[in-house]
């Protein structure tokens, strides 16, 4: 939902401010980010995105469902973009991805990732690219250099390293 809201500032200064409304935050966070590891590196994929008119790569992420627990759709999310089965989740913390547009928030989850054959299944509306693993070093050299730019991805790295998954 977009909504146009009539807003006086502290200054007595009066503007509308936009802001999107998230169809899901009637019962929680409207979507998951999980930064996945297997075997000793960060599992990202390559992803059209629209929006920039670009493939980005990018740590898992969706919008989770109205009923639908955070942790259920991250599973849902690296099934479905990765294909790994996940061996262990655990929550990193929470995210305002666009706070000055978005009401929205993700949950970001640490995810261990199982072996075995790796089967993703896009949905027909998505334009998946390939799947790289990267050390923990070899992504903060992506971050530096601008090959890896979106909020989730890149909040959570930062969450991981604070909860020192990352060495």
């Amino acid at each position: 939902m977009v909504v146009r809201d009539p807003v006086r500032f502290p200054s007595g200064a009066t503007k509308c401010q936009m802001r999107i409304i998230g169809k899901t935050e009637v019962d929680g966070p409207n979507g998951v980010a999980a930064l996945a590891w297997r075997d000793g590196r960060i599992v990202l994929r390559n992803i059209y995105r629209h929006a920039t008119r670009s493939w980005e790569l990018e740590a898992v992420r969706g919008r989770r469902e109205i009923g639908e627990a955070p942790r259920q759709a991250a599973r849902k999310e690296l099934k479905q973009e990765l294909g790994y089965p996940v061996r262990r989740l655990d929550l990193l913390g929470e995210i305002c991805p666009d706070s000055a547009i978005l009401s929205s928030k993700l949950q970001i989850f640490w995810a261990e990732l199982g072996n075995g054959p790796r089967r993703d299944d896009p949905e027909p509306t998505e334009a998946f690219g390939p799947v790289e693993l990267l050390s923990p070093q070899d992504l903060a050299s992506r971050v530096r250099d601008g090959g890896i730019r979106d909020a989730p991805t890149l909040s959570a790295f930062v969450l991981a390293q604070l909860h020192g998954k990352l060495r």
